[in-house]
């Protein structure tokens, strides 16, 4: 299509690319369509129908996928798969290729299309018969009854569209219930969290004032024990002080049994053992 205007009219470039950058693409489609016709409708092929025709132009546009453009390790189906998911998506309607006509029933029955006259019900005599011209069919039709009809097909489609409307309210009934059930319930669990995290953070208070007594009582062990400890220790120190005075004492003892003995082998006879207190003061002397 050429960008630009003719008369009143647009036409938008679509399908090729303007200017010298797609001067070659008309040119690659006509050669394509060459080549398809050279491979496949020559000889020209025998049908009794069209629709024979197309169903073996679909059976050999199938097989020709399978061929490899130039050097190119891929196939033909398998590039276009790769180039597939970077094209526009086909229209969700279909295109009407065929022509509408309105001829007009003669005194025959007949209606005239083009060079040809085919024949309609009598009761369609001198009224306007709508016809469809394809490439292979024509169909007609009277006026009245495609009203009657497009009537019909109309107040289906107002049927199903008021199904269709009550289905959707029903569902956004239903939506709106769920949100709203949704909502309640996480109040709920909203009022739940906060409730646990008040009795977490109470929880938590306990445990730090639990752990400030618990620190107290172990100060106060610790400065228990620190002083059992000292008392023992000072214990122990005079329990070896009293040993060894004890030791002093036995020492002593055993000095003047000794000073005893030996004055009493001296002399020849037993001289009274003087009194402890003497005998410290001779010593001293």
């Amino acid at each position: 299509m050429i960008s630009g205007r003719t008369g009143c009219r647009t036409r938008r470039n679509e399908y090729c690319a303007p200017g010298v950058e797609g001067a070659h693409e008309k040119g690659g489609v006509e050669g394509e369509v060459g080549r398809f016709r050279r491979n496949f409708l020559v000889p020209v092929p025998r049908v009794a129908t069209l629709a024979e025709l197309n169903a073996r132009l679909a059976g050999d546009d199938l097989r020709d996928d399978g061929r490899h453009i130039g050097f190119r390790p891929s196939t033909a189906a398998a590039d276009f798969s790769a180039e597939a998911p970077l094209l526009r998506p086909v229209p969700a309607g279909g295109f009407d290729t065929g022509t509408v006509l309105w001829p007009r029933a003669d005194k025959f029955a007949r209606v005239s299309v083009g060079k040809c006259r085919y024949s309609v019900p009598a009761r369609l005599i001198g009224k306007a018969v709508r016809v469809r011209l394809t490439a292979s069919e024509l169909h007609a039709a009277e006026l009245g009854r495609l009203r009657r009809d497009a009537g019909q097909k109309i107040a289906a489609a107002a049927g199903t569209a008021r199904e269709q409307v009550t289905t959707a309210q029903e569902t956004a009934g239903r939506a709106r219930q769920e949100r709203d059930d949704a909502l309640a319930a996480a109040r709920g669990t909203r009022t739940a969290a906060d409730a646990e995290i008040s009795r977490a953070r109470q929880a938590e208070t306990d445990a730090r004032a639990e752990t400030q007594r618990a620190r107290a009582d172990a100060a106060r062990e610790r400065d228990a024990l620190r002083d059992s400890y000292t008392a023992q220790h000072d214990a122990q120190r005079a329990l070896t002080d009293a040993e060894r005075a004890e030791a002093q004492l036995e020492t002593e003892r055993a000095d003047r049994r000794q000073l005893t003995s030996h004055i009493t082998s001296s002399n020849g006879h037993e001289i009274p053992a003087p009194s402890p207190g003497g005998a410290s003061d001779r010593r001293s002397r």
